[in-house]
């Protein structure tokens, strides 16, 4: 039961993961775009914490797909 949900999650993170790409240009370059022309600290943090925050969900994602499919079986 646990492989099961564990592929489920790992499908739910590959789907995310191909949103994050397809929205790369909206989410990550034209932030960071704006954050270097001219230079900002300001806006820099601002694109970096929108990056980190939009790849999060698909690296956890991916991460406890991956522990449940490697954790031993109790059988």
């Amino acid at each position: 039961m646990m492989r099961i949900i564990s592929l489920i999650v790992l499908v739910i993170a590959a789907i995310a993961l191909v949103t994050f790409f397809m929205a790369a240009g909206s989410v990550v370059f034209d932030p960071f775009r704006a954050a270097f022309n001219p230079f900002s600290f300001r806006l820099f943090g601002a694109a970096l914490f929108e990056f980190m925050t939009a790849i999060s969900i698909p690296l956890i994602l991916g991460m406890l797909g991956m522990i449940g499919l490697t954790i031993g079986r109790r059988d």
